[in-house]
């Protein structure tokens, strides 16, 4: 029986891409031999195991293409259905690792925080000023500390503030309440002459 030339150059095309494959796949066979997929992160060791998976689909394929069987009706088909599945959900968590991972991360501005409490709280002394302004330059727990007890001082500011305002109020309506009460004992005392 002799094969066509034309063939014979396909059949060696294709026995040396195996050769280059399997020589490619080599290194990663030994290394998967020394079980180096435990030092990769959970991602990257799905990429793993899904381009080994789809490189084990694709060569069972080429077999069955060179025995001539029928691919459309083959079990095989069913697994690339699946192979193609998980390639989606993998495609879909690395978008969203990249997109988490492409976002900065929430940082504090403190010289216009500094501006704001500036604003907000005009009789500050230039020392309180002065610490509100190094509080950015230092570690966040010292900061947060410092912050506690500075905002301590505000409020106990503001607390006498309040009782000094009450004390107005209740004096002011002790003396409209003299007047009141001696205007009406003026009055008892008209109505007693007549």
């Amino acid at each position: 029986m002799d094969i066509p030339q034309e063939t014979l150059d396909h059949l060696i095309g294709i026995k040396s891409a195996l050769d280059n494959l399997e020589h490619h796949m080599q290194p990663f066979l030994e290394a998967a031999s020394k079980d180096s997929t435990t030092q990769l992160s959970p991602l990257e060791r799905v990429k793993v195991h899904l381009a080994l998976a789809q490189a084990v689909v694709m060569l069972y394929q080429l077999h069955s293409r060179l025995d001539a069987a029928k691919l459309h009706s083959h079990p095989i088909q069913k697994e690339l259905e699946r192979l193609s599945h998980y390639e989606k959900k993998v495609k879909k968590v690395v978008a969203t690792d990249e997109l988490v991972r492409s976002k900065p991360g929430v940082s504090l501005n403190v010289a216009a925080a500094n501006r704001f409490i500036d604003a907000a709280i005009p009789d500050l002394t230039a020392a309180q000023k002065q610490q509100l302004r190094t509080l950015g330059k230092r570690p966040a727990a010292e900061a947060a500390g410092e912050a506690a007890s500075g905002s301590n001082n505000s409020s106990k500011r503001q607390q006498q503030q309040q009782q000094q305002q009450q004390q107005q109020q209740q004096t002011q309506q002790k003396q409209v309440q003299a007047r009141y009460s001696s205007s009406s004992d003026s009055e008892d005392d008209l109505q007693q002459q007549q």
